[in-house]
């Protein structure tokens, strides 16, 4: 009997030694368990070892205790192959953490485009963050309404609120439209406004087409838009005497008559002036009515003089 105790006693001691050096071996190794596949032999409802039992565990063989799971396919993060379910496997998906099934990478950085901080879409050397257009080339990045739309896609560049394909004018703000010459350039962005062939700067009635740009007064406004083309200080409408040197007249001006029969190298002293629509009483017959218009005095031409009429 006293032989079976100290048997008994042995074991157990034996026993109890090969636990404690177990526990000792364990505490002294704290590398967590990944190999799948790999029971713990100490917590076999937890092969992984990371406090979520393995019937729980949406990673049971890969230590995972935040159990993230980024497309929710049941399948932690940590034992997935594709991480963001979008049917590209991680080690190839350049965006392994994004679903992008395309995988475009416009800037060909090896980083997706739908992960990139730094992408450039449309290639112009400006990031997406900081292109006024991200998707339509647009180096100089300009911006004529100052919208944050650059021109280069912006269906309304001068923000007047007519779009870019019915604007006579789509770099210049015009809500009005308005076009003198009808040549479907607007007048605000035209350079010649009356179409005449002088360009406006230049052009002395930039409303009204005058290509040969008569002034008969010299006031730089030329006679078919000034109301007082002689310069007397009476607008034409209530001057007798509108226009004083017939030789540099317009076509339109007052018929004139004249007498005497002037020299080749001067004015004349008078002129007559119809003022009324000629009534002829013969085939050469004169105007009913008429009024004397003295002119000033006049630097001598070379122009021949113009002929009775």
């Amino acid at each position: 009997m006293l032989r079976i105790k100290k048997l008994l006693m042995l074991v157990l001691l034996a026993a109890l030694g090969v636990g404690i050096y177990g526990c000792e071996a364990n505490d002294s190794d704290d590398t967590v368990i990944t190999t799948p596949n790999n029971p713990n032999p100490n917590n076999p409802d937890d092969q992984d070892n990371d406090g979520i039992p393995d019937d729980e565990d949406n990673c049971p063989a890969f230590a995972n205790n935040d159990q993230r799971d980024q497309d929710n396919d049941g399948i932690g993060d940590a034992c997935d192959d594709d991480v963001d379910g979008d049917g590209v496997p991680n080690d190839p998906d350049n965006c392994p953490w994004v679903a992008n099934p395309d995988q475009v990478d416009t800037d060909g950085d090896g980083i997706g485009d739908a992960c990139d901080e730094n992408t450039d879409t449309d290639g112009d050397g400006i990031d997406d963050g900081d292109d006024n257009c991200p998707l339509v080339v647009n180096h100089s990045q300009a911006d004529s309404d100052m919208d944050g739309i650059g021109d280069a896609c912006d269906d309304d560049r001068d923000g007047d609120g007519v779009p870019n394909d019915n604007d006579n004018c789509p770099f210049v703000a015009n809500n009005d439209q308005v076009d003198t010459d009808m040549d479907g350039t607007g007048d605000a962005c035209e350079d010649d406004t009356d179409g005449d062939g002088v360009l406006d700067p230049e052009d002395n009635c930039v409303f009204v087409p005058n290509p040969d740009q008569e002034d008969l007064d010299g006031d730089n406004v030329g006679d078919i838009c000034d109301d007082d083309d002689d310069g007397d200080g009476t607008n034409d409408g209530n001057d007798e005497c509108p226009v004083q040197y017939p030789a540099r007249r317009k076509t339109t001006a007052a018929r004139l008559t004249k007498t005497p029969t002037p020299t080749a190298t001067a004015y004349p002293t008078t002129w007559t002036t119809a003022r009324t629509p000629p009534m002829r009483t013969s085939s050469t017959a004169t105007a009913t009515a008429s009024v004397t218009c003295a002119t000033t005095t006049a630097s001598p031409v070379t122009t021949p003089a113009p002929t009775s009429r």
